[in-house]
């Protein structure tokens, strides 16, 4: 999904997340959305986007108050963690709605 954006542009997203993904109205297809905090692949001074979704480094690194060198692997970080995210969602029970059976 990011490989184009990645390879050919250069260009990380630096936000990825659940919210940030959608789909088709069919779902075949996955769209990134949210594009505010992209740039190019890089040195960054402070920490953007959600920190529950970024890689473990650049997390470390904006705790320390230290710039970080954003790359791809990040993006690609971020989307295990929405995958991960997005499973565990939908395997937890749903709340039981009295009068809805």
């Amino acid at each position: 999904i990011m490989a184009p954006v990645h390879m050919k542009l250069n260009i990380v997203h630096r936000d990825l997340r659940p919210l940030n993904i959608t789909c088709s109205a069919n779902g075949d297809k996955l769209f990134v959305i949210d594009w505010g905090l992209a740039a190019q692949a890089g040195n960054v001074a402070s920490m953007v986007g959600q920190p529950w979704f970024q890689s473990d480094a650049y997390v470390r690194a904006a705790a320390a108050n230290q710039s970080y060198n954003f790359q791809a692997k990040d993006d690609l970080e971020s989307i295990a963690y929405t995958i991960f995210s997005c499973a565990i969602q939908a395997a937890a029970p749903q709340p039981h709605v009295q009068g809805q059976e």
